[in-house]
């Protein structure tokens, strides 16, 4: 009998990384490309048909980022975290159907636990979210995740210009706001489907 020896990754349940990405101008530019008309109520994903459907779960504002974006600095760094952490086969950003967008949290604003993937959505391998407010701009809208037996507040996940990384299967949540208002980037990468 011929067997495989095991292929080890040590990082594969790290649940999420994070790292300073953004500066104060950074952020002011991308705020500022943002547009009031296109503003639009965020919708969740019916994870059977990945067809957006409204949801209580989720209540927020959102529009793609703009063109001036700068994706590629963002791609550099999320290839790297995940050449050192988890290893997953990623290839490409959904620009089409899967944009980069800038969501915004006003009081009451919130995302229930949820994942990023679902069978509509396989591809999805990596979520991220960018922190573009300061912490003392809202109370609340604590970014969350959840290891298999419980939560907890982790203060450096509300610093500005965080960059953090996380598998898209892993649970999540944004808590309600209840003073201020919030701005984060979240997107996805993809790769072929896990296997």
């Amino acid at each position: 009998m011929l067997t495989l020896p095991p292929l080890s990754n040590q990082h594969i349940n790290t649940l999420y990384v994070k790292h300073k990405l953004f500066d104060d101008e950074q952020i002011t530019n991308i705020l500022k490309d943002t547009k009031i008309e296109l503003w639009r109520n965020a919708e969740a994903v019916d994870p059977n048909t990945g067809q957006s459907i409204k949801s209580k779960d989720r209540v927020c504002q959102g529009q793609a980022v703009s063109n001036n974006f700068p994706l590629n600095n963002l791609l550099h760094v999320i290839t790297q975290m995940n050449s050192q952490y988890w290893r997953f086969n990623i290839n490409h950003v959904d620009l089409v159907r899967d944009y980069p967008s800038v969501y915004k949290y006003g009081v009451d604003g919130h995302f229930d636990w949820h994942v990023d993937m679902s069978t509509a959505i396989s591809t999805r391998k990596l979520g991220f979210t960018i922190q573009l407010s300061n912490p003392e701009d809202y109370e609340g809208g604590d970014l969350q995740f959840f290891d298999g037996s419980k939560t907890r507040k982790e203060p450096e996940l509300k610093e500005k210009g965080t960059l953090i990384v996380f598998p898209s299967f892993v649970w999540h949540r944004v808590l309600p706001i209840t003073k201020g208002t919030r701005y984060a980037i979240v997107g996805w990468i993809h790769g072929n489907h896990f296997k």
